[in-house]
């Protein structure tokens, strides 16, 4: 890099890595050749550095030697035969194009005398022409167009291709067509304006000649090579500004009408940068294209004076309007030159077209004329441009015009918010009451955009008054609109003039849209100034309560029921809380439930289809928490005697009916909740509560009578069946009268036994009646709950026992249905204490656990039988004992010899005694082989007995297959007692969270259901004692048994801190906001007396639409919502 060549020789001579790439892939070579060595470069092209190598750039030597013009170099490159004259480099650039870039001509000799391709290109099809005209390298270009005359005075012209594809280049490519006419209209029945061109005597023939002549050239041409986007050289020198490059294309008779991809010629390029010497140059070169290029349009339908218009170039329009461009040919969207240029803001450009003749009335393809599309440039357009007209008239009329929507400039002032504009048009005679096509007038539009000095402006005019009771399409008067898009201050000037308070024609007052809305202030407003509007009805039947609930504005709602507005349904029926439920809007239901007329509401739809109540539950149980934390008050002071806790009931049951023979449902919205598995509901504290008193006061006492019944029964039954001995029963039946007396011992303990088995057959009968009462009147319900079958199966079986008892039917059928008897006993009055609050959720945890065992050892009893078979199979002895028998008793010789030979483990038999046994008895047989497995999984194993000393000891039986049998066996200790007893205890037990929480919440539905159903079994006055619609609850000192807990009360206190700290703040902030409007008031008093003309063309408040301008001709003016319930 610093051309020492003698250090490059000695790091050669010690075998340096002359092609060995830097951080940037430079091999040496690469930075001999940058830095200009060229003693260097020669040595390492002798040493064989790689000169085709190609950097991260995908440079080579050659390339950068032709940039850097270093021309020695490039000799000593191109003396070796692995460079190329044509290599390509970055992005396929061959080393003509990097001579192009700084006009390294030496160097392009070199190449040139090499024979490089003047028509190669790169991958962005891009020529060394190109790339020398737009880096204005005069020198390279000279010389390639001196190589292009060579080539064909010799006639060696190179075809137009790269070592990649062959060029695209074909002047038939250009395209021929030529815009022949346009037309414009206007709505004042104006001529229509054609432009033809034959009529403008334009030479067709001529240019004709001029795209045949360049099709008939089938040599290749340098001037007319085209890039991938179409470009031209000429394109690229216009592009460049470079005036003699212009010229230079234009002496080699380049085609000033080529067009580029997006059909744009020169001429275009040059208009749309302003560049007037180039423009000049172009129509010098050749002045019998200018009528034509005038009238070419490119895809976007722009001829140059469109282009020249619109990008606000003054001097360049008035040089194109004088050499005859047409001042009123049209674009796509019939956009004249002057139309296009209003419609962008190049406000110079328009003044110079009203002064080079442009027809001011011309309109586009949506009838929109001057005016309107000044105003959709928010600018100064219509203070600069349109005293330029110089016609009161014309202006008057253009003012008042509409376009296809039926929109006047005024709405579009109105619209942006042009204070200005809207004063000029209203004092040009523009009328407040011309309505477009959804029957808007201009005071509409300034009421749903908050225009306030644009209402003020409008109401200062006499049709401005009558616009402000003018109805739109559907009815609705400017106030409407202001009214339900919250702008306070217009409605305040709208009822300070006097605005009628009418109905628009879905039968909306004003209170209507202000609840769409959800000003409050504007409520307030309404509501003052007309108390009547209140309770008025739309023709659905809907109130503004209705709609306040629908749209969720809880403010405005909340002021409607503090304002005594009438709960009303509409024609359909339906309240407004219906709507705020179906929508689920929260803060709307939120001060729905908070408001003091809440309990109203509540008594009104209580036990309809519309019941907001059972509306929480199943679809906001949020709120229905809310509810149930207002029915609980806390009376008194904290750890004191005069504590209680005020709990009421009246949201969660339905009130007492003395005409009501048997209650329907009373206990239906814990019911519901229970259902629909409402836990956080189920624990609420007045949920909680309402079971308890109802437990306390009745539920305890059935119960317990229900658990004394079944404790008898139960003491019957287990004295009954613990006062036969096992071996007292009879096997002959026949002897069943003889031995009856001595299955009793004595007649005293016979009539003991007797009267106890009478109690119970009397108990049980009892009970079986009231379950078949039970099935008859629950029908379907009562099987929902398999306690019921566990008691009707005891009934059954007790009454059985006790008639066998009666009977003397004293065989052993007798003893074992007695004991299955006692056990189901028992385990019903298990069940019977899972009512009970204290001992009822481990009942229920453990019926839980139960299950879930139950549920694994369906699956696993697989694994279980098939081990079971297993050891059946490995453990168990041959089965020979006939064989045995026979050898004995008479010991042959030929059958001791098959025996001998069949079963070799007989020899060991004539050692042991006869009756010592040779079978394993364990798993001898399937049905011991389970069991003995059951037993093993409990940790029962008898490895010794059953492995071991068969194995190793003196036992004559060893193991027929000991490798199979211990693998077995290990797999069964490690799969079964193992893995798969731990599997089950934690399945059971293992989350006892969700256990617990499951077991509570199953316990406090079976309580519901059974409460439920048994409150309507009560009798009337019974009922009448027991209904309590409040329950008073004493506190405990020292404990923190209140609804609100200790730190709930520091944090409520806490929440008041900032609460009154807020209040204050707004208040604060609402008195500066006071103070500034009064003083804005005050300086624009001072300013309008002062005469200071600085609100005229200033940008009135309120909000603005998304699309300002822009090409889109639909005016977004969306203020006709649809309020259809």
């Amino acid at each position: 890099m610093k051309g020492y060549l003698d250090c490059a020789s000695v790091l050669v001579a010690h075998k340096a890595r002359i092609n060995e790439p830097d951080q940037n892939g430079n091999l040496p070579i690469h930075l001999a050749v940058k830095e200009g060595h060229l003693l260097v470069v020669r040595y390492l092209l002798s040493v064989n550095a790689d000169p085709t190598k190609p950097n991260k750039n995908g440079l080579l030597p050659i390339h950068i030697a032709c940039e850097k013009n270093y021309y020695s170099i490039l000799k000593a490159l191109l003396e070796s035969d692995n460079v190329s004259v044509n290599a390509e480099g970055e992005r396929g650039a061959s080393p003509l194009h990097y001579c192009c870039i700084h006009d390294s001509v030496e160097c392009m000799e070199i190449l040139l005398n090499k024979g490089a391709n003047i028509f190669a290109y790169d991958l962005e099809h891009t020529y060394p022409v190109h790339v020398a005209i737009a880096n204005v390298s005069r020198k390279c270009l000279n010389l390639l167009f001196k190589m292009e005359a060579y080539l064909k005075v010799h006639h060696l012209n190179q075809p137009i291709k790269s070592q990649r594809t062959k060029s695209s280049f074909n002047i038939d490519t250009q395209r021929t067509h030529v815009l022949c006419n346009t037309t414009t209209t206007n709505n004042n029945n104006s001529s229509i304006v054609k432009y033809d061109i034959k009529k403008k005597s334009v030479d067709f023939n001529q240019f004709n000649y001029y795209l045949n002549q360049q099709n008939n050239d089938k040599e290749n041409n340098l001037i007319n090579l085209t890039d991938c986007e179409g470009e031209t050289p000429l394109h690229a020198a216009v592009t460049s500004g470079n005036s003699d490059m212009v010229k230079f294309c234009l002496e080699h008779n380049a085609f000033i009408l080529a067009k580029q991809n997006d059909d744009s010629t020169p001429v275009h390029y040059a208009c749309m940068k302003g560049d007037l010497e180039c423009v000049q140059l172009m129509f010098e070169s050749d002045p019998s294209i200018k009528s034509i290029v005038f009238i070419m349009p490119d895809k976007n339908g722009y001829t140059p004076l469109h282009l020249a218009a619109v990008y606000n170039h003054e001097k360049l329009v008035t040089y194109l309007v004088e050499q005859g461009s047409p001042l009123e040919m049209t674009e796509t969207n019939g956009w004249t030159p002057l139309l296009l240029a209003a419609m962008k803001g190049a406000l110079q450009t328009c003044i110079q077209l009203l002064r080079l003749g442009a027809n001011p009335n011309a309109h586009d393809s949506s009838n929109r004329n001057l005016v309107h599309l000044l105003m959709l440039f928010q600018g100064p357009g219509i203070r600069t441009v349109l005293p330029e007209l110089n016609d009161e008239e014309l202006f008057k009329r253009l003012v008042n015009e509409k376009d296809k929507y039926g929109t006047t400039p005024l709405h579009y002032s109105t619209k942006m918010g042009n204070l200005g504009a809207t004063i000029a048009f209203v004092l040009r005679g523009a009328s407040a009451l011309e309505r477009d096509n959804e029957r808007n007038t201009s005071l509409h539009t300034a009421a749903y955009y908050g225009r306030l000095h644009t209402c003020e402006k409008l109401l200062a005019t006499p049709h401005g008054i009558r616009a402000m009771n003018c109805p739109d399409a559907i009815g609705r008067l400017p106030l409407h609109v202001a009214v339900e898009h919250g702008h306070i201050e217009i409605v305040k000037m709208f009822l300070d003039r006097g605005c009628l308070f009418r109905k628009c024609h879905l039968g909306n007052t004003p209170l209507h849209y202000v609840s769409i809305g959800g000003c409050i202030k504007i409520c307030k407003l309404l509501l003052q100034s007309s108390p009547s509007l209140l309770n008025q009805t739309n023709f659905h039947g809907m109130t503004a309560l209705h709609y306040a609930a629908k749209e969720n504005n809880a403010e405005v709602l909340d002021y409607l029921l503090t304002s005594k507005a009438k709960i009303l349904p509409d024609n359909d029926g339906i309240y407004f809380v219906t709507y705020a439920l179906q929508r689920r809007n929260y803060e709307t239901m939120k001060a729905i439930v908070t408001h003091s007329r809440w309990l109203e509401l509540h008594e009104m739809l209580d036990n309809t289809s519309q019941c907001p109540v059972d509306g929480f539950i199943r679809n906001m149980p949020s709120m229905c928490k809310l509810v149930l934390d207002q029915c609980i008050k806390e009376i008194g002071t904290k750890n004191t005697l005069d504590h209680e806790i005020f709990y009421d009931f009246s949201i969660l049951q339905r009130p007492m009916n003395p005409s009501e023979k048997t209650p329907q449902d009373p206990m239906k919205r814990i019911k519901l909740m229970v259902e629909l598995k409402r836990e956080e509901l189920l624990i609420h504290p007045l949920c909680k509560a309402y079971l308890e008193r109802k437990w306390q006061t009745y539920g305890r006492w059935v119960q317990l009578c229900v658990s004394v019944y079944y404790a008898v029964l139960l003491l019957a039954i287990t004295c009954l069946v613990l006062g036969h001995s096992p071996i007292h029963h009879i096997e002959n039946i026949d002897n069943m009268s003889n031995c009856s007396e001595l299955f009793y011992e004595t007649p005293t303990r016979s009539y003991i036994f007797s009267t106890i088995a009478s109690m119970i057959l009397v108990l049980t009968a009892l009970d079986l009646n009231i379950k078949i009462w039970q099935l008859l009147t629950q029908k379907y319900e009562y099987f929902k709950d398999w306690n019921n079958y566990l008691e009707f199966l005891l009934n059954a079986l007790a009454m059985s026992y006790s008639a066998l008892t009666l009977k003397n039917q004293l065989n052993y059928n007798y003893i074992e249905l007695g004991v299955i008897v006692m056990f189901l006993a028992w385990f019903n009055f298990l069940l019977q204490m899972m009512r009970f609050k204290h001992v009822g959720i481990f009942v229920v945890m453990f019926l839980h656990v139960f299950a879930t065992v139950g549920k694994c050892l369906v699956v696993f009893s697989v694994v279980f039988i098939a081990f079971a078979l297993s050891f059946h199979v490995l453990f168990r002895a041959p089965h020979y004992s006939e064989n045995i028998t026979l050898l004995l008793s008479s010991p042959s010789s030929s059958n001791k010899s098959i025996i001998n030979q069949c079963f070799p483990i007989i020899n060991n038999i004539q050692l042991i005694n006869k009756t010592k046994s040779l079978e394993i008895k364990p798993f001898q047989y399937i049905g011991l082989s389970l069991f003995k497995t059951l037993m093993m999984m409990l940790g029962e194993y008898e490895h010794t007995t059953t492995i071991i000393e068969p194995f190793i000891g003196n036992h004559l039986l060893t193991l027929n297959y000991p490798m199979i049998t211990f693998f077995f066996y290990t797999t069964f200790v490690f799969l079964v007692p193992i893995i798969l007893m731990n599997l089950l205890i934690g399945l059971a037990v293992g989350d006892i969270e969700n256990v617990r929480r499951s077991a509570f919440q199953h316990l406090i539905s079976q309580q519901v259901y059974w409460l439920a159903d048994l409150e309507p079994k009560l009798t009337r006055i019974f009922r009448s004692k027991l209904y309590q619609s409040n329950w008073k609850k004493k506190t405990k000192l020292n404990k923190t048994t209140g609804f609100l807990d200790k730190s709930g009360s520091e944090m409520t206190y806490e929440e008041n801190l900032i609460q009154k700290y807020l209040k204050e703040t707004i208040k604060k902030l609402t008195s500066i906001d006071k103070e500034t409007k009064l003083q804005t008031t005050r300086m624009a008093e001072i300013i309008e007396k002062l005469e200071i003309r600085s609100k005229e063309f200033s940008i009135d408040e309120g909000v603005y639409p998304r699309e300002v301008s822009g090409f889109d001709p639909i005016m977004e003016m969306d203020y006709t919502r649809n309020l259809n319930p």
